[in-house]
């Protein structure tokens, strides 16, 4: 599946994945009846960006805006970015069951971050850029550390469009040395925290069996749906190149009669993609800083051997200057200059 089209399928699912978010946050409310008594990082997100989730007009000036709106964009956003950054220094978490919409409001301040490292970057101001792309990162990890699948699948499609802004810290004349060490680390980090796959899809069949609580689907409905994500959660213990027999399996079962299953169960292939991808992505350019601060054996021990997404290796290309990680099928390759 084209890149585009795996960036965009959590759009296409969005139905289907808000309902079983909005289910689950209701019976989670009904059983627990717990009140949130301290504000996080989802309400600091929701109380400067959700008056963008019905009105995105001015942040689409982000994307073919000229430079004046842009930096009337963010001049107006500028608070309310300060105000997420400063909940992102204090370590705040996001609730729990985060709200259906904190991933919506999630993606519009990373927007305006990546806007304003764009801008940044061309004022020839790299600390400027690199801090806003690292608050991006740091919201990333803690959206997976939500532990919810949505969270979880918003944490990858807003890495996967963060990394192309970060080759752009990287390819930067005035980028040095301590811009690479700051970023490498943050890469580091996120890459020994990661969430495994098997969790995320264990969290997936725990979220679809609560739809079931409040819909009137036959048990057969539920039977079916449980029998295949237990399937999917074992197949995790594989890596991603090798699950394609049971995703397959997945894919011809999507004719079943039973139609909360099938809605449930059709977004998991693509979901699994997107992940093995941003995993790769992420490796990449982790590969090419280490390589490029004299880093590259303790990369080798700490990454596995072969690419997420093909189950082949990286290529790694000494070319003039700098250095560049592919991989067999890769359109887009990491290149990392020498400092």
């Amino acid at each position: 599946m084209p890149v585009q089209s795996l960036m965009n399928f959590t759009d296409a699912c969005n139905t289907v994945t808000k309902t079983v978010l909005f289910f689950c946050a209701a019976v989670l409310c009904a059983i627990f009846c717990v009140p949130c008594t301290a504000a996080g990082l989802g309400d600091i997100l929701q109380k400067n960006f959700a008056v963008y989730n019905a009105n995105k007009g001015e942040l689409e000036l982000l994307d073919g805006g000229n430079a004046a709106d842009i930096d009337g964009v963010l001049q107006r956003t500028k608070e309310k970015r300060d105000a997420v950054r400063q909940g992102l220094d204090e370590n705040l978490r996001f609730a729990s069951p985060a709200s259906p919409a904190v991933t919506l409001t999630a993606e519009h301040y990373c927007k305006t971050e990546r806007a304003a490292a764009k801008r940044a970057l061309q004022r020839g101001s790299v600390d400027q850029a690199a801090e806003a792309l690292q608050y991006i990162l740091q919201l990333s990890q803690q959206l997976c550390s939500a532990g919810q699948y949505d969270c979880r699948l918003a944490a990858a499609k807003i890495r996967l469009q963060t990394l192309p802004a970060l080759q752009d810290v990287l390819l930067h004349p005035k980028t040095a040395q301590k811009h690479y060490t700051e970023l490498h680390e943050i890469l580091r980090q996120q890459l020994d925290r990661w969430t495994k796959d098997k969790d995320i899809f264990a969290e997936y069949k725990t979220e679809g069996l609560r739809v079931y609580q409040v819909t009137d689907a036959e048990k057969q409905d539920k039977n079916v749906f449980e029998r295949a994500i237990n399937v999917i959660i074992d197949s995790c213990e594989l890596p991603y190149y090798q699950r394609q027999p049971v995703l397959r399996e997945l894919k011809a079962q999507m004719g079943s009669e039973y139609s909360v299953s099938k809605d449930l169960l059709k977004v998991i292939p693509d979901a699994m993609e997107l992940l093995a991808l941003e995993r790769t992505q992420c490796e990449m350019t982790y590969l090419g800083l280490s390589i490029a601060l004299g880093q590259e054996r303790i990369a080798n021990k700490t990454l596995p051997p072969l690419v997420p997404l093909t189950g082949e290796g990286y290529e790694t290309k000494l070319i003039t200057g700098g250095i560049m990680i592919t991989y067999p099928g890769n359109a887009k390759a990491c290149y990392v200059p020498y400092r």
